[in-house]
């Protein structure tokens, strides 16, 4: 059956269409096609394939998409960007299931399901004249919208756990688990770029974690939420003495001199207590990023907010 996926760009519909694909036949060939990524000029003959002097360039035939997929499935990401003259052509195979090269005269008959997706709206292309009605039809045999990810927060801790075990090998590191600080700022973020962000966001924050937990200052400084307090920005004595080579005795007011770590230390206590600990306010008034700023506060031995609104 021809099988048509809506969904906006990253929530996964190529996945989905080789879930579809491999359930039937995991055996027979699954080939994708951006039709966005190909020029206008070309898209008939990467579809359908050329004979030998079809057109300049064309020194040998070629067999399209459509027929290495032969007994299987072909994948027509980006539908909308065909162009008119290839969706004939496509409108023609789905009605007999046969086609002819660029630059051919011989019938090509093949038995390939088509699955098909999109992330415009096709009816707005259709009343603009950018797309056949007939073909529109033709496609919508069984339809199948996939959410945005904002619309599938149960899944964020599901794809998250996916992806640490898929980049666990390339970044050489077994994160076990996300904190709870993390995981409300990833469940609370819009996701404008769906699955495919999240993915990037995981892979970045594996690479920037040095423990086996990701947390709230491994993530990107978008993803962290814009407002939050540290109630608790005392020093944590437990911490802080486990830096005995850091911090000499004597309060580094006393001496003419601190360290580095201790003046480090100091600018960010003294920047929460101005600002009553709010964190994007005091990493703006030190001139650092919030993801930044938290990984100050964990390399201190400052304690992290309890709540972060």
């Amino acid at each position: 059956i021809t099988v048509f996926i809506d969904g906006e760009t990253g929530t996964g519909k190529e996945l989905v269409a080789r879930a579809i694909h491999y359930s039937v036949n995991s055996q027979s060939p699954f080939v994708a096609i951006n039709c966005g990524a190909i020029p206008e000029t070309l898209q008939e003959s990467e579809l359908f394939g050329h004979e030998k002097g079809a057109f300049t360039g064309a020194v040998n035939s070629k067999k399209g998409k459509l027929e290495l997929a032969d007994g299987g499935t072909i994948f027509l990401d980006e539908l909308g960007e065909m162009s008119l003259s290839a969706q004939v052509k496509l409108l023609r195979f789905l009605q007999d299931k046969t086609f002819e090269r660029v630059g051919g005269t011989k019938t090509i008959k093949i038995d390939t399901r088509v699955i098909s997706a999109t992330n415009i709206d096709l009816k707005l292309a259709m009343e603009e004249k950018k797309f056949r009605k007939d073909l529109y039809y033709r496609l919508m045999v069984y339809p199948i919208t996939i959410p945005p990810l904002k619309e599938r927060l149960d899944d964020i801790p599901i794809l998250c756990v996916h992806f640490l075990k898929k980049y666990e090998s390339e970044t050489r590191k077994s994160i076990q688990s996300i904190d709870t600080e993390a995981m409300e700022a990833l469940l609370n973020y819009p996701w404008p770029g769906n699955i495919r962000q999240l993915e990037n966001v995981i892979y970045r924050a594996m690479v920037t974690a040095e423990g086996d937990t990701i947390g709230l200052d491994c993530l990107p400084e978008e993803i962290i939420p814009a407002t939050g307090k540290i109630t608790g920005w005392q020093e944590n004595k437990e911490n802080a003495a486990s830096e005995p080579d850091k911090t000499p005795s004597g309060s580094p007011l006393q001496r003419r001199f601190m360290t580095l770590y201790e003046a480090e230390k100091f600018a960010i206590l003294n920047a929460l207590k101005d600002v009553q600990g709010d964190i994007p306010l005091a990493a703006k008034k030190l001139g650092v990023s919030r993801a930044t700023f938290y990984r100050k506060i964990k390399k201190h031995g400052l304690s992290h907010p309890e709540d972060i609104s």
